[in-house]
């Protein structure tokens, strides 16, 4: 009789553990389904849709808002800005024209963490590779992971249970134009027959110039020098007055 009574509290003492686990996985599968239901949203700021850019201005700016459900008042804790996270954004990817980028990392509180004030939402800023001319498409891509459970195995840290998460921005298209660069216009044709004729003129200036350089020249280096010293100017005189005497007879 007793060893039946034994056997029966042992049943019942499990199938109260064990409702008690199943309430719990039930909670924590309650509670990712509800994180599931909200799904982070992306506002893309630039580029806007329909709008025109230079190739040099064109650059992703968007934020991640992340929803109420990732977020939880931490339990054990008289604090109301402990909060417990429940989702987690990992990286992040755009598409453009099709190409997918690669990871852009992204710097957010850890699941299962006790954090004061975790972020909800994270803002992000890329520079576009070069754009050619014409129309372009783009969207961003959110990646990340949501609580599920997680189990206790004896005194071993606690076994995380996660799931992903993809959220998709609306998608975006807009253009790229080159402005045209300043026109250069062509030399006019009277321009270049004034310059020709200034030229000319200048040139026949000149030769005349030189020319007539030239010619008094010769004509200084054709007069005898006048050497000025005593012996000439004794014989300059003797000669003067025996001149004189000749025409004088």
């Amino acid at each position: 009789m007793l060893m039946k009574r034994t056997a029966s509290a042992l049943i019942l003492i499990l199938a109260l553990l064990i409702s008690v686990v199943a309430q719990s996985q039930f909670a924590f599968l309650v509670m990712a389904d509800d994180a599931n239901q909200n799904l982070p949203t992306i506002d893309v700021l630039s580029p806007i849709e329909s709008q025109i850019y230079n190739p040099s201005d064109v650059w992703l700016n968007f934020t991640v808002n992340k929803p109420e459900t990732w977020f939880k008042l931490a339990t054990g804790y008289d604090n109301p800005i402990l909060i417990t996270t429940l989702g987690q954004i990992t990286f992040v990817r755009y598409n453009l024209d099709g190409i997918e980028s690669a990871n852009i990392s992204a710097n957010d509180a850890k699941i299962w963490t006790i954090n004061i004030g975790p972020p909800r939402k994270l803002d992000f800023s890329v520079a576009l590779p070069a754009l050619s001319d014409g129309q372009h498409n783009l969207t961003v891509t959110v990646y990340g992971l949501i609580y599920v459970s997680h189990t206790f195995v004896g005194s071993s840290p606690d076994i995380l249970v996660t799931a992903p998460v993809v959220a998709n921005s609306s998608s975006i298209n807009f253009a790229v134009y080159s402005p045209p660069g300043p026109r250069i216009e062509p030399f006019p044709a009277t321009s270049v027959a004034a310059t020709a004729v200034l030229v000319a003129v200048v040139t026949v200036g000149l030769l005349l110039f030189f020319k007539k350089r030239n010619k008094y020249s010769k004509i200084s280096r054709n007069e005898p020098a006048i050497v000025k010293n005593a012996d000439n100017d004794y014989a300059s005189s003797a000669s003067l007055n025996k001149a004189s005497a000749i025409f004088s007879s």
